[in-house]
């Protein structure tokens, strides 16, 4: 073998450590790239988490929400309002009452006239009988007042069966009015209390819940993003595996001269001996064991970090899926238990408002009866009033007649005058009832006017305002079992993926006896003397030179300088012993 040969068996051990150090360095490509890879997915599933709770927290803050609930809110004051006016409206039927009551003795009145004038038409016939007068006809008028008299009786006797009816009609209400009042009043007022209360209770929650979405959306943000820092320290398996393809790399310039061309490492072997080669072998592979220490030390240091920040996010999600869940849920209720009881009380206001609809129905189809009844009444009181009216015309032109008449016409004037007189009452008496009348019309419009807040139609426009307000909510409320258990299963998902992560990163123990393998073959190779003759010592000097230019790591370079300035030609002159003791205790 010429000098200029590299001897085979140094060839052997140096292509040896090539393969020792390369097999450490494709694993830790590719553990590392499947870590990342599992974390890259755990950044998704956290971004899929933190848009679902934004996208709760705005929900629940959205305007028709805010509608529902002050629906729900009037809706609670309007049965409270409700149960406070059906005392009052008790009041005006028992007035109404009272007034129709009064009416009686008003239309018993106006009969009692009405058979007077009847008395006073017979008497009025009969008088008419005994006149014998070839120039007056009698008959025309005693047929006229007749005929008035039975009008007027008849349309009495229809005002007075209108007014029972409507007195009726007035009793029954008041029966059907107080059974319900003495029913549900009670249940009317507390119904009103709780779905009240239930209302601000959950429109608190919601407030709550709105609040809590966006901190989830923040924490898992932030856990988001603490996991990507933790991809972004994975870069160290990037640089790790830089630093042992530099370790690699310098090997090979003393496997493979040639592998130098055109660098100052080309051809390092040139003139040195077998001896030598050894010795500028072992100045690199010192080095080369440093770096390589240097490089599991820091790779060894920043994974533990990495391991102990994901088992810190492990715990951090199992934290935030616990506080979630037991601050949307209620028990074991589930994530809409806080919801249950507005159900509860809306369901019961529900079926009360269809009572009081089905109550008040009938209500309505008396009171429509009854504003029927009074506007007939009103009709046939002024009715009365015209028929009287034209009755005492009828009297004053019969006066006028008999006055004519002389004596044979006095006893005719007289009962004329009295029927006047009787028609002028029946007048005053139509007006007394007209103004009963009204009087009735007022208390009906103020039973209506308390009514109307309580008609079956406003009902039903409440009872289907809660149920829309309830399914808005419900809506809303849906989101969140979705985003919640969104969280449940990714949260869960998540957890085992960064255990599973952390527990799969083994690779520093296996990488660090990997490379301890190599350390020791480096160690022995590199146990040549290290006191260098000047040709070895310039080979290695260049060497060192093109390695150190090959290096992209601060982390390399000092580790490099402190030890490459130990191998210059000096060495020799500076006392071999000393110098490889020196170097012994930089590198091991």
């Amino acid at each position: 073998m010429t000098a200029d040969m590299i001897e085979t068996g140094l060839q052997d051990d140096l292509r040896a450590l090539m393969d020792l150090l390369r097999a450490p360095g494709e694993m830790l490509e590719e553990r590392v790239g499947r870590i990342g890879s599992q974390l890259c997915t755990a950044v998704e599933v956290l971004g899929r988490l933190t848009a679902a709770f934004e996208a709760v927290r705005l929900g629940f803050d959205r305007p028709d929400v805010a509608e529902a609930m002050a629906d729900l809110t009037r809706t609670a004051a309007h049965i409270a309002a409700m149960a406070g006016q059906i005392p009052a409206e008790r009041r005006h039927l028992e007035q109404l009452a009272a007034s129709l009551e009064d009416m009686s003795g008003r239309i018993t009145r106006m009969r009692t006239t009405v058979k007077v004038i009847e008395v006073l038409v017979v008497n009025a016939r009969i008088a008419a009988a005994y006149i014998h007068n070839q120039q007056v006809e009698l008959s025309v008028f005693t047929g006229e007042v007749s005929e008035l008299a039975g009008t007027t009786r008849q349309t009495v006797e229809n005002f007075a069966t209108g007014h029972r009816r409507l007195t009726t009609l007035v009793r029954q209400a008041h029966e059907g009015h107080t059974r319900f009042e003495r029913e549900n009043l009670q249940r009317l007022h507390q119904v009103a209390e709780r779905l009240g209360t239930a209302v601000t209770a959950v429109d608190t929650r919601r407030a709550n819940m709105a609040t809590a979405a966006g901190d989830i959306t923040v924490r898992s943000r932030r856990i988001g993003e603490q996991v990507g820092t933790a991809v972004m320290a994975l870069q160290i398996g990037d640089r790790t595996r830089q630093r042992v393809d530099h370790l690699v790399e310098a090997i090979g310039f003393l496997v493979d001269p040639a592998g130098g061309e055109g660098t100052a490492a080309a051809n390092w072997q040139a003139g040195l001996t077998p001896e030598e080669q050894g010795m500028v072998a072992a100045s690199i592979c010192r080095l080369q064991q440093a770096q390589l220490r240097s490089t599991v030390d820091d790779f060894d240091a920043e994974l533990r970090r990495v391991i102990g920040a994901l088992e810190r996010l492990a715990v951090d999600v199992v934290d935030l899926v616990r506080s979630s869940t037991g601050l949307y849920a209620s028990g074991d209720a589930g994530e809409d238990a806080f919801l249950q009881q507005l159900g509860t009380e809306i369901t019961h206001a529900e079926q009360l408002m269809r009572l009081c609809g089905s109550s008040r129905a009938e209500f309505d189809a008396v009171a429509t009866e009854a504003a029927g009844v009074l506007k007939e009444l009103l009709g046939q009181a002024g009715a009365v009033e015209l028929i009287e009216t034209d009755m005492r015309l009828a009297g004053l032109n019969t006066v006028l007649i008999c006055g004519r008449l002389g004596t044979d016409g006095q006893a005719l004037k007289v009962i004329a005058e009295e029927l006047n007189g009787a028609a002028g009452e029946t007048v005053r008496q139509a007006q007394d009832v007209i103004t009963g009348i009204r009087s009735v019309q007022g208390e009906a419009a103020a039973v209506g006017q308390v009514a109307t807040a309580q008609n079956a139609t406003t009902l039903a426009e409440l009872d289907q305002r809660m149920g829309e307000a309830l399914r808005i909510l419900e809506g809303v409320c849906s989101e969140l079992g979705a985003a919640l258990g969104m969280l449940r299963e990714d949260g869960g998902r998540l957890t085992a993926l960064l255990q599973e992560t952390t527990g799969g990163i083994d690779i520093h123990t296996e990488f660090r006896r990997a490379m301890e393998a190599a350390a020791e073959q480096l160690g022995r190779v590199g146990a040549v003397p290290a006191v260098l003759p000047a040709k070895a010592a310039a080979a290695s000097e260049r060497l060192l030179g093109v390695i150190r230019d090959r290096y992209s790591m601060a982390s390399e370079r000092e580790i490099h300088d402190p030890l490459s300035g130990q191998t210059a030609p000096a060495m020799a002159a500076a006392g071999g012993a000393t110098a490889a003791a020196e170097i012994d205790d930089l590198l091991f």
